[in-house]
């Protein structure tokens, strides 16, 4: 996903960040087969008619439109609940997994995370999707290495974006904080 300074409209935010949580869920089931699309693919097939463009068009936000059968098989791959798949792309309702977990919106941050006043979801979406983006892509860049360096590369590569991140705003904090004095 290439950089862009123009933030995303709070629809194209959603959509992605629904994609993300999809990519995400299907690698959960079965990690070694489902990391990337076509191993996703071979599972997708085996239960429903889904062709690989709508698959890619779920999981990158391309599109909320689905008719009323093609909305049932996604859940049906997705393990999702009934109902729930259309009502997060169109409508900003909840993404439900069929045991009942809340998927999308992702939850509050958590304790260690909070601060006094709550990150606007439009903006969370944005972050969240554009961080499953960049993931994504350094995935991508890791074709013939082994699983197992594949995984430590693109860890590495996350942990040293994420120090940098923070450095960047303990900086601007420390900043802010020394105008004031």
């Amino acid at each position: 996903m290439p950089p862009t300074d123009q933030p995303q409209t709070p629809q194209k935010a959603r959509l992605a960040g629904i994609g993300a949580v999809l990519m995400t869920r299907r690698t959960r089931f079965d990690p070694a087969r489902h990391r990337d699309r076509p191993g996703w693919m071979e599972t997708v097939r085996s239960i429903t008619d889904l062709s690989q463009t709508v698959v890619s068009h779920v999981e990158t936000g391309a599109r909320d439109n689905y008719n009323a059968d093609t909305l049932s098989k996604l859940e049906r791959a997705y393990q999702l609940r009934p109902g729930t798949l259309k009502g997060a792309l169109q409508d900003g309702g909840d993404l439900i997994a069929a045991d009942g977990e809340v998927l999308y919106p992702p939850p509050p941050p958590g304790a260690e995370h909070t601060r006094e006043r709550a990150i606007a979801r439009e903006w969370h979406n944005e972050i969240t999707s554009r961080s499953a983006g960049m993931a994504l892509d350094l995935e991508a860049r890791t074709e013939g290495l082994p699983d197992d360096e594949a995984k430590a590369a693109v860890r590495r590569a996350m942990d040293a974006g994420q120090a940098q991140a923070i450095l960047i705003l303990e900086t601007e904090l420390r900043a802010r904080a020394a105008s004031k004095e």
